[in-house]
């Protein structure tokens, strides 16, 4: 039975097999162009197991699925950061807002909705590094909470000194901004579509988050289908975590 962990290699197949030439011709146009978009149909039609795999734990199939393509671009020559957009997701993946809750997180969703406010586009660290005050040493941390920084508790590297940032003896870890890895964002309010929500209720509205080349291409009043990973965020209250969530949706294509 195919397992997540294998995933990796199934998209390599799967790459090679319907998509060989758009690898490199992809490549080729970056920065100009960033993102391979595969329709979900052509998926499901190599392998409904896959498919099926892919709709369940999106996150980590998706991203075993970019390294796979990064690995093909450099094996083709370019040493380029390109990322998977899955669109045309089956019917029985598409859901309600109002129906987005905890058996909904972190499963591959597809909503008709109505964009109400988009919000300033804003970097964001995506991938940290920071270097250690007492031996000069770096630490690598990636930072996947888009709502806080994640900073390391010491100079953890292989050659660095070991030392904490906290205790006797403490150091600092500064963050180095030029060799971190930065990334576009832009949160996305979105509602219902009016024809949808029942008589006398609200409509649902829930927050995009979305990056890189998706940032900037929506604007308030777009009719769109938005493809999308719920996830939770921790509520807090006197800057302490509750065990309350709010969910938001990380964007991973989106149609018109």
């Amino acid at each position: 039975m195919l397992q997540v962990h294998d995933s990796a290699a199934r998209w390599r197949s799967f790459l090679q097999e319907t998509h060989a030439n758009d690898v490199s011709n992809i490549a080729a146009q970056w920065p100009n162009n960033t993102s391979m978009v595969i329709s979900f149909e052509t998926i499901q039609s190599w392998d409904p197991g896959f498919a099926e795999m892919l709709l369940q734990h999106p996150r980590d199939v998706i991203q075993n699925g970019q390294k796979s393509l990064r690995a093909l671009a450099r094996e083709s020559g370019y040493d380029v950061d390109l990322i998977l957009r899955i669109t045309h997701l089956p019917p029985d993946s598409k859901t309600e807002l109002r129906e987005i809750g905890s058996e909904k997180v972190e499963a591959f969703i597809s909503s008709e909705v109505i964009v109400t406010k988009v919000s300033e586009l804003k970097p964001r660290i995506y991938h940290g590094v920071f270097r250690c005050s007492a031996c000069s040493a770096t630490v690598e941390v990636p930072q996947p909470n888009e709502l806080e920084l994640i900073e390391p508790l010491g100079c953890t590297g292989d050659s660095g000194c070991g030392l904490k940032t906290k205790g006797a003896n403490s150091i600092r870890m500064d963050l180095v901004l030029e060799n971190s890895r930065l990334v576009n964002n832009q949160w996305i309010e979105i509602q219902e579509l009016p024809e949808n929500v029942q008589g006398g209720s609200q409509p649902m509205r829930m927050q995009v988050l979305a990056e890189g080349d998706l940032v900037g291409i929506h604007n308030p009043g777009d009719r769109i289908t938005v493809n999308a990973i719920p996830y939770i965020r921790s509520q807090k209250k006197g800057g302490q975590k509750t065990p309350m969530f709010d969910v938001y949706l990380s964007l991973i294509s989106s149609e018109y």
